[in-house]
């Protein structure tokens, strides 16, 4: 069998575990933010990780999936966006590799001498569980209330898929779906079109979404099938402008990534002392197809048909 990852620290002394199973699929893990960084299946990285992140804590890192708690973007109390999980350093629990799979266990509990217990005072224990296999990517967060008083939260796994070109991208299974534009105050409007297509900057947070949604460009397409926690999804890309004011992140590339991000955004979890919730997302190419069969060569003296 395949040996359990180690930690590994990277060129700016950040510590990572890399993940890997059969058929050359692997995924990588930051220790900073629970932050995944990479994810290949069949030699082609999947994840959009920008050419200028920035790997300096407490900042988060540009790309991959950074996980947003206790609050997504400015939905709770907390002045920072996205809340804190992204921008402190997590622990490794474990890592498990059995045949076809291979898995990492992350944690990170409230410390009130930490900055951010300040302003979000309660006790709690998070954790994410990474599995990747041969096929798929599975995450999931699980955020444990371990205090006297009940708290809230809303969340998202803020995830940016690599794609040709956002020109040619679409998100699919939002039909029919009502969703907040966050470029016009949030106001509620309804996808009237099959597909999410680019044209310029997006950011939606769509509302009670399907259990799966997939991002097609002319490469391939992914899927992404969610627990029923993760109720909404928002969609995102930065386009041209927002790009350029972006200082860890190219002005050019807002073209290579979608971010549909599997998020609990408009009903806040709220969770008892002792409760656990959980919101998982498992990421896949769905019915791959398989090397095309070479075609047969015409024979010669083939006449043309239907003359």
């Amino acid at each position: 069998g395949l040996s359990a990852a180690v930690v590994e620290t990277d060129g700016h002394g950040m510590d990572f575990v890399r993940l890997e199973t059969e058929g050359g699929s692997s995924a990588t893990v930051y220790l900073h933010g629970a932050h995944v960084t990479s994810w290949v299946r069949g030699g082609e990285e999947m994840l959009f990780l920008s050419r200028q992140a920035v790997y300096a804590p407490p900042k988060a890192i540009r790309g991959g999936i950074p996980i947003c708690w206790p609050q997504f973007s400015d939905c709770g109390p907390l002045a920072a966006q996205h809340g804190f999980a992204r921008n402190l350093s997590w622990s490794l629990v474990e890592t498990v590799s059995t045949e076809g799979q291979s898995t990492a266990v992350l944690a990170l509990a409230s410390d009130p001498a930490r900055p951010e217990a300040g302003s979000w005072p309660h006790p709690f224990h998070l954790t994410m569980r990474l599995t990747v296999t041969a096929e798929t990517l599975c995450q999931e967060l699980t955020v444990e209330n371990a205090g006297q008083d009940s708290f809230s939260f809303t969340t998202a796994l803020h995830t940016y898929f690599a794609v040709n070109d956002v020109g040619s991208a679409v998100v699919q299974g939002l039909d029919g779906a009502r969703y907040l534009d966050s470029l016009e105050g949030r106001v509620e409007k309804e996808q009237s079109s099959a597909e999410v297509a680019f044209e310029g900057e997006v950011d939606r947070i769509y509302l009670g979404v399907p259990r799966e949604l997939r991002i097609a460009d002319a490469r391939r397409t992914v899927a992404v099938v969610t627990s029923d926690t993760f109720g909404d999804a928002v969609v995102w890309n930065p386009w041209a402008a927002k790009a350029a004011r972006m200082a860890d992140y190219g002005d050019d590339e807002f073209h290579n990534h979608v971010c549909v991000e599997v998020a609990q955004v408009k009903e806040p979890v709220v969770l008892a002392p002792g409760e656990v919730w959980s919101g998982a997302q498992t990421l896949s190419v769905p019915d791959a197809p398989a090397a095309p069969p070479a075609p047969a060569p015409a024979p010669a003296s083939a006449s043309p048909l239907g003359v």
